[in-house]
C-alpha cells in the first residue's frame, strides 16, 4: 500500500517530505521540541515567573522547569498536579496538556 497525503499544494508523498527534510529545506528551529509548551505559554500569559507558579500551585520549581523543557510530560503528570497548575493559572486542565 502506498501512502500519499494531500495538502494545499497538491499530493505529497512521504518520500518527498523526507527528501525535503534531508535537503535541509525546513528549519530545525521550527521543530515541535523548540516551541514553548502550553504550560509555558499560559504561565507567560499570566505574567508569572516559574518561581511564582511553583509557589501558587504547590508544584516544585524543578518539576515546572522540567515540564517546560519537555523533560517531563504534563500528559503523564498526576491529575492533582495538572489541576493545581490549572487553578494557579486560571485555565482548564486540558489547556495544559500537549497534543
Amino acid at each position: 500500500m502506498r501512502v500519499r497525503w494531500v495538502s494545499d499544494v497538491g499530493e505529497v508523498s512521504p518520500a518527498s517530505v523526507f527528501a525535503e527534510l534531508q535537503a535541509g529545506e525546513w528549519e530545525d528551529a521550527r521543530s515541535a521540541a523548540s516551541l514553548p509548551t502550553r504550560l509555558k505559554r499560559q504561565r507567560e500569559l499570566c505574567s508569572l515567573t516559574q518561581e511564582e507558579l511553583a509557589e501558587r500551585s504547590g508544584i516544585s520549581l524543578r518539576s515546572i522547569q522540567m515540564y517546560e523543557q519537555r523533560q517531563k510530560n504534563t500528559n503523564r503528570a498526576s491529575a492533582e498536579a495538572v489541576y493545581r497548575l490549572a487553578c494557579a493559572l486560571r485555565c482548564s486542565m486540558e489547556g495544559l496538556l500537549q497534543f
